[in-house]
């Protein structure tokens, strides 16, 4: 009898949807792994489950790069990063990597314009391949999947 439990309950994990995909982060020699805090696994938008939690932080000092590695599920579709900075003045800035296309690479380096500047956030977006009109006419494609970065100094 306990071997027929046994037997059950790993039929049961083994059914279990595989984890969301993981991005890294490394920056000053640390990395930091996330899971996306918004994931729409099967391509539907109706079932894009949010994940509040998720999220990483990592400490990046001003003039160093943040390296960032996407898995096979980010990397085979077409994706960007976008990113929020301080410039030396105190200003808030805004960003955004070129796109990547499906299967092009599944690393980016994001590198701020100046020395002084200082990374806020860094946001990976896996966008989706359905297309959208925006209020002001323009076509777009939302992201279906996104994982965010917190910087600090």
């Amino acid at each position: 009898m306990p071997l027929l439990l046994a037997g059950a309950g790993l039929a049961v994990t083994a059914c279990a949807p595989p984890p969301p995909p993981e991005v890294t982060f490394f920056a000053g020699g640390q990395s930091a792994a996330t899971g996306p805090s918004l994931y729409c696994g099967n391509g539907q938008f109706g079932e894009c489950p949010a994940y509040p939690q998720a999220g990483a932080a990592l400490r990046v000092p001003p003039s160093k790069p943040v390296q960032i590695s996407v898995p096979k599920e980010v990397g085979d579709k077409v994706w960007t990063v976008t990113f929020e900075y301080r410039d030396g003045a105190g200003k808030s800035q805004v960003g955004r990597s070129g796109l990547f296309i499906k299967g092009d690479r599944l690393a980016f380096t994001l590198a701020l314009p100046d020395a002084a500047d200082q990374l806020v956030t860094a946001t990976v977006h896996r966008l989706s391949p359905f297309a959208v009109q925006n209020p002001d006419g323009t076509v777009g494609f939302p992201s279906d999947a996104t994982w965010v970065l917190s910087a600090a100094r």
